[in-house]
């Protein structure tokens, strides 16, 4: 079995036994990470952490992007799904965590320094309490000006009314589901804006 029908198998299988917490019976689409991972523009020591990094199909397109494993952090909930990249992904480092605690998931020194929060975890199916609480995570450990950006299969923006300056980037019609790409930024206060 090659890796990429290994890893549906397995993405399939975890989705039957929790289909909310994958929100999704298959892995993104590789034409849908490759278009994700077109989104990032990183400086060349710029740190990316990945939220909801599933198999690591998306982790394999930033890496095919240029993202230098040293400077990408993976983290996935589903113990067998962090274990299933792990073993194909060696050069990246695949953390088992939940993504409400990246503060205390990720090292010290990148805490405040990270460029890029990217996400595919299924907001949609969250209670707004949980996107929130995932969301103030995200911007604890992204340094001031970082982007956020979050994958979806849903056309309007999961994070809707939550206070935050968000543009659609990126859409793939062509895509089963149509995917999404929403970037997230704190808004400014207004008094602190640029003259």
């Amino acid at each position: 079995m090659t890796e990429m029908n290994g890893e549906a198998s397995l993405f399939f299988k975890r989705f039957l036994r929790n289909p909310a917490r994958l929100g999704t019976l298959a892995p993104v689409s590789e034409r849908l990470a490759r278009l994700a991972a077109s989104c990032v523009s990183l400086p060349s020591d710029g740190k990316i952490v990945e939220i909801g990094a599933g198999a690591g199909r998306l982790t394999r397109a930033f890496l095919g992007a240029g993202v230098k494993p040293k400077n990408l952090k993976a983290i996935e909930l589903d113990p067998d799904l962090c274990a299933f990249a792990k073993e194909n992904i060696k050069s990246v480092d695949f953390i088992e965590g939940n993504a409400k605690d990246l503060a205390t998931l990720l090292p010290k020194s990148w805490i405040g320094s990270v460029d890029i929060v990217f996400s595919s975890i299924p907001f949609m199916y969250l209670p707004r309490e949980m996107r929130a609480e995932i969301t103030e995570s995200v911007f604890d450990v992204l340094k001031p000006g970082g982007d956020f950006f979050h994958l979806t299969y849903n056309y309007w923006s999961p994070l809707e009314g939550m206070g935050y300056e968000q543009r659609r980037c990126a859409t793939l019609w062509a895509n089963f589901p149509p995917g999404f790409i929403w970037r997230y930024r704190k808004q400014m206060i207004p008094h602190l804006r640029a003259a």
